[in-house]
């Protein structure tokens, strides 16, 4: 009978079970257990939402393990769908409209899945005021 190791109670760890053509035995060492397991990136944290005229500027803090981002958007807090996916820390949406106020967050991922989003941030671009 085999035994499996014990996962941490995190939300950002995945198990790939394709994988495992047999589980880690009760007394494998630490090297040939992280052999069987396999995580999925980091959460990415620090996402900071700049407003301009007709942009809005997005970065964050690069995430452990991840090869990309998805960037998602809504003008309703908690209703977020992906606008973009890349591999950099930054992005400026420029298909908003000034006056209206928008919600990001940004999800991490790697070959073996997605992070949970970023904290929610928000937005809302404006016209400069005139100099005068």
């Amino acid at each position: 009978m085999y035994e499996l190791p014990e996962f941490p109670e995190n939300d950002d760890i995945l198990l790939v079970s394709a994988l495992l053509p047999i589980a880690p035995r009760a007394g494998d060492t630490e090297a040939a257990a992280r052999r069987w397991r396999r995580f999925r990136a980091v959460r990415a944290n620090g996402l900071v939402a700049t407003p301009g005229n007709a942009t809005v500027s997005l970065a964050w803090t690069a995430s452990t393990g991840a090869t990309g981002y998805y960037i998602k958007r809504s003008t309703t807090s908690g209703a977020e769908t992906q606008i973009a996916a890349q591999a950099g820390t930054s992005y400026n949406d420029t298909t908003v409209t000034n006056g209206t106020k928008y919600f990001y967050v940004v999800a991490a991922y790697n070959s073996y899945g997605t992070s949970a989003d970023s904290a929610e941030v928000n937005a809302t671009p404006t016209v400069p005021a005139a100099v005068m």
